[in-house]
């Protein structure tokens, strides 16, 4: 990005809403975010500069330029030749203000407007529209319990690591035990710790099912961590002749295994 010096910008403003852009790829406008900018803004005026780029693309501001249309005030900005969804991205991550949410739907969008390294984003979306799933939820499912945290996310270097089948397979699992155990099997914990205790050889997802109908008020007690579930599952699991799965050890050792390596890539 080019090094900016105020006294070649010049501040214009225009009641010519129809000339602008949103630009591909940058947050959604938010209708609550431009309703308070709208009852502020009748309040009182105050200086406000959005930024543009030479295609009249909105690089920064476009919840105030929705304001201003709506209340039929001159918008002010600035041109910044050359500014694109990087400079987006960049404005916004220094801002502190877009969440995990915008930027995997930044990305999405645009790897619809083809930059295709961001195809794993667009099918990120998808899954969780098709499912209806939150975002956390999502990356738990297609990344083997472990989640991405804001770095990968907001870097654009998030890979889905888990089988669209194995994914599937394991929602509906969650899906089921939700229906025998109640809410508490839809936690962000919950769900973590069962899909990595899935990796653990020798378990047996329909065992598991019978055997923790019958650990449900243990359940209701249990803290909503993934080391207490652990323990939970292992004692729910081994109830009974014959089992003997070494289930807690083996998905802590799983967890810290991936964590390590989820750490390397991103000092990387």
């Amino acid at each position: 990005m080019e090094s900016l010096r105020m006294k070649d910008v010049c501040i214009e403003s225009t009641m010519d809403y129809n000339r602008f852009k949103i630009m591909t790829g940058n947050r959604g406008v938010l209708d609550s975010n431009v309703k308070r900018l709208v009852a502020s803004m009748s309040n009182k005026q105050l200086a406000s500069i959005a930024i543009v780029n030479d295609k009249d693309e909105i690089v920064d501001g476009q919840h105030r330029y929705k304001a201003c249309e709506q209340l039929g005030i001159p918008f002010h900005y600035i041109v910044m030749k050359d500014y694109g969804i990087d400079e987006v991205h960049i404005l916004n991550t220094n801002m502190k203000n877009w969440t995990n949410e915008d930027f995997v739907h930044q990305f999405s969008d645009r790897f619809i407007d083809g930059e295709k390294a961001f195809l794993h984003y667009f099918e990120l979306v998808g899954f969780m529209e098709e499912h209806n799933l939150k975002l956390n939820n999502a990356l738990m499912l297609l990344e083997d319990g472990m989640k991405s945290g804001s770095v990968p996310l907001r870097d654009g270097v998030f890979t889905i690591t888990t089988e669209k089948e194995q994914a599937l397979e394991n929602l509906g699992e969650l899906i089921a035990l939700e229906k025998v155990l109640g809410s508490k099997a839809m936690s962000q914990a919950f769900w973590q710790t069962y899909i990595i205790s899935k990796q653990v050889q020798g378990f047996n997802a329909d065992k598991f099912l019978l055997k923790m109908r019958r650990a449900k008020d243990k359940l209701d007690r249990t803290p909503d961590t993934f080391i207490a579930y652990t323990r939970l599952f292992e004692e729910a699991y081994n109830a009974g002749r014959g089992t003997d799965l070494n289930l807690a050890f083996s998905a802590k050792a799983i967890y810290k295994s991936a964590k390590s390596k989820s750490s390397k890539s991103e000092d990387n």
